[in-house]
Order: structure tokens, then sequence, then C-alpha cells
């Protein structure tokens, strides 16, 4: 029998994202595997999920925050000494209740309790999601010199795609030997989709690098070819009012539908005939939400931005150059135009995601990563 996983998740998160969502389900395939976890966090929907999932949730009293602006930099260097001794005071807890392992995924947090840790003779294994070098860069180089103090000392990275595998590399200067890569997963479904509506969608955070405005600026060229067609853009974020005023100054309002946040994602993946992803984010990492879409069934349009070359092919969607909002607009519109070529691409896009994105198996391989940690 391998030794007990004890597993203390620490994660400060702005709001809820793909990362979020990837950790969530981790905690609750770890409760079905009787490991025990225990998660502080500032999130409240994420505490409410470790809590369904039978974790231990702690209030994580602040964010720090060495990668955002200098006004979010001096914060955190004011904070830094509570964090510290909340930290410590943490760690002393999970000592004596047996934790044998620590999880961390945010920025700022890994170089502190990474160091921290090492007190109580602790591992850690850190995931990393996105590619590093954009936030080297910022704050006169800061982030990246405590980064690179840093990174010898987990025992393990985690990442999610050869496109952050390989700045993880580059950038980070993290030893091959290190690093782990195992593609997130995704709940799959036996139920696909019908693609019978016209009906296109996008769901993610709405902020301008995930790119929803670009998706709606496109869609004048679609209604005009295709007056029947319907975009849903669900998510929220602070771009929110912009995307409203964009879609009202473009005469869209009886097209376009901003549904905010959505509980039910299943529903929305079923009502979708395309799947857009038009994010041009510096820092994306995978694009859960595009295996997500795969699962159902959904043939999938995305820019060729990041690491999404790794998550669709021309067998089961369709790639344009990042930012060509024409090309975006014609890429939907052949789409719509196409069933037998939309049918063909949804069986692929399943089958695809049972194979390389399915949530038990993907999970599985991390949980055996972090066996072989502690």
């Amino acid at each position: 029998m391998p030794k007990p996983l004890n597993l203390l998740i620490i994660q400060q998160a702005p709001d809820w994202g793909g990362a979020e969502a990837w950790m969530a389900n981790l905690v609750d395939f770890f409760s079905q595997k009787k490991v025990s976890v225990t998660a502080y966090t500032n999130l409240p929907k994420l505490k409410k999920s470790f809590k369904q999932s039978g974790a231990k949730v702690y209030h994580l009293p602040f964010i720090l925050d060495i990668i955002g602006n200098l006004k979010g930099l001096i914060k955190t260097l004011l904070l830094l000494p509570y964090a510290v001794c909340f930290y410590l005071q943490v760690l002393q807890k999970a000592k004596k209740s047996n934790t044998n392992l620590i999880l961390l995924s945010g920025f700022s947090e890994k170089l502190v309790i990474t160091w921290l840790s090492g007190i109580f003779k602790l591992p850690v294994v850190w995931f990393e999601y996105g590619p590093l070098e954009p936030v080297f860069k910022k704050l006169f180089y800061l982030p990246k010199i405590c980064y690179l103090f840093t990174k010898h000392l987990p025992k393990k990275v985690l990442t999610i795609s050869q496109h952050t595998r390989f700045d993880l590399i580059s950038s980070a200067r993290i030893s091959p030997a290190k690093l782990k890569l195992i593609y997130p997963g995704v709940k799959i479904t036996r139920q696909i989709n019908k693609l019978k509506s016209p009906i296109i969608g996008s769901l993610s955070r709405v902020a301008p690098e995930k790119g929803q405005s670009q998706l709606i600026k496109a869609w004048p060229e679609v209604i005009i070819q295709i007056p029947q067609a319907r975009l849903l853009i669900a998510g929220q974020g602070p771009d929110q009012p912009y995307l409203q005023q964009l879609v009202k100054r473009l005469k869209l309002n009886g097209s376009v539908k901003l549904l905010g946040f959505i509980d039910n994602k299943r529903q929305f993946y079923q009502s979708l005939s395309i799947f857009i992803f038009p994010s041009i984010w510096h820092l994306e990492g995978f694009g859960l939400v595009l295996a997500e879409a795969m699962a159902h069934g959904v043939p999938v349009i995305a820019y060729d931005h990041g690491p999404t070359k790794e998550i669709i092919s021309p067998q089961e969607g369709i790639l344009v150059k990042t930012s060509d909002v024409d090309a975006l607009a014609q890429a939907i519109i052949r789409l719509l135009q196409s069933p037998k070529t939309r049918s063909q691409l949804s069986k692929n896009a399943s089958q695809k995601a049972a194979r390389q994105f399915n949530l038990e198996i993907q999970a599985d391989k991390i949980l055996k990563e972090l066996y072989e940690t502690v």
C-alpha cells in the first residue's frame, strides 16, 4: 500500500478561471480516492467547491501580488510580515496534523511558502499553468529574480501544456527532469450535441485579453451572411460594461446576448453549434473551456495562439490567425454553412477529448506523481 497522502493546498485567486476549475476538479477527485485535503483560499466559490468535495477549508485573509503593478507590490511588501507569520502558523499546524505534501499554484505564494516549508521539512509541488516570460519583465525584473532564487526548492513542477513547458525551460530555467507535463481533464459526457441551431457560443472570464470584443466585432459580417445566427457570450469580468456598449453601438442587440456567469455549463454547451475561443492572452496556459466544448461534441474555432494548436487540430476545429477579425468571421460562416463538416468535427472532437483530456485519467496521472513525491 502507498504511503497515505495528506495534502495542504494554499491557493489565492482574484477570480474564477480555468486554473481554479481544474484545481476544484482535482480536489474532488483526490477526495474520492481517500486523500486527505486541507485548503486555504480567499475565493468564496473555490471555498464552496472544496467544502463540497469534503476538504477542510480555511479562509486566506490576504492576497500577495508581486506580478501586477507597483501599487500591488508596495501593498505586498507591507503585508509580508503578517503573511509570513500567518503561513508559519499554517505550516506548523500542517506538520502536527501529518501533512506530507504542499501544492501551490499562485506565483507570489510560491515564493514565500516554499522557503518557509523547508523549516518544517514539508515537500512542495508547484503547478505552473502559463508562460512566465511576460511576468518576469514586470517591476524591474523583481519577479524573475525572486523566482530564479526559489525554483530549485520544489520537488516537482507540474505543467499543463508544451507551450508552458518550453517557456519554463527557456525563461525560468527549470530543469526538464523536474518538469512533468500533464494536460488538464474535463468530465466526459455521452450526450453529444445535435448541432442543429445556428447558435455560436463563447465561455471564459470576460476581460480584454480573452478576446470577446474581437468576436463581437466579427459578428456583423456573420449575420449579413446568416441572419438567423445567434451569439451567446458567457462569463463575468471587468470587460462586461464595455462589451454591452459595443453590442449596442454595433446594433447587435437582436443577435448577441451576454449571459454573465452561468451555473449549468453542460446545458450551455448542448445549445451550441460552434464554440469560439478568441483568447489573445499572453499568459494563456491551456484553455480548459476548449476541452469542455470538445467533450460535448461541439466543433471549435480558436485563434492560433499559445497552446491552442496542442488542443485542436484541423480534425476537431479551425485555427485562425490571432486577432484577424475577418478571418474569424469567415471561419464561423464557413462552418455554419457546412453541416456535414460540423458533424465530422463534432465526432472527432468528442473522441479526442475522451482520449486525451479525460478528467479521471488526467487527475489519476497527477495523483501518481504526488504519491511518488511523498
